[in-house]
């Protein structure tokens, strides 16, 4: 018979981690024009966000239930903030993005709040004839145009 070997401890983590509080946002760069508006034309856009829980070691971005992309969570102060960009090109339209975190165990956590970004890296079609766009009247117009009175007393409103 051999000697008893040494007690080992063993914990079970079944726990998630909390889910995160706040809804990713659209960083102000991957932002096309205005900046609160979550419209880009970049297909890669990158979603960032603050506080999360303190056991959080790996960040997911989804689209619906498919996984786009991960990162790893940094710690800011006393923030544990993320960002997080798609690993293949997101297609023109909108995208309904959420973030899970997991813990060192791997227990993911429910859904964020999700944000709404719309892709549209398609250029507009030029136009086929410029030129009707770009016309100019005539002088005869602009004269006929000036010489008409002008009755400000029955104006509509």
């Amino acid at each position: 018979m051999s000697t008893a070997s040494p007690t080992i401890t063993i914990t079970i983590d079944a726990t998630a981690p909390t889910a995160p509080s706040v809804a990713p946002d659209l960083d102000t760069a991957s932002d096309s024009n205005i900046t609160t508006d979550n419209i880009t034309n970049d297909t890669t856009p990158t979603v960032s966000g603050t506080g999360l829980a303190s056991d959080a070691v790996l960040v997911t971005l989804y689209e619906g239930a498919t996984a786009v992309g991960t990162a790893v969570p940094a710690l800011n102060g006393s923030s544990l903030d993320y960002s997080v960009t798609p690993t293949n090109a997101l297609s023109d339209g909108t995208h309904v993005l959420t973030i899970k975190v997991k813990d060192v165990s791997g227990n993911e956590s429910t859904a964020s709040t999700s944000i709404s970004v719309v892709v549209d890296a398609t250029a507009p079609v030029a136009p086929s004839n410029p030129a009707a766009y770009l016309a100019v009247p005539s002088s005869a117009e602009v004269i006929a145009f000036a010489a008409e009175p002008i009755d400000l007393a029955n104006t509509p409103n």
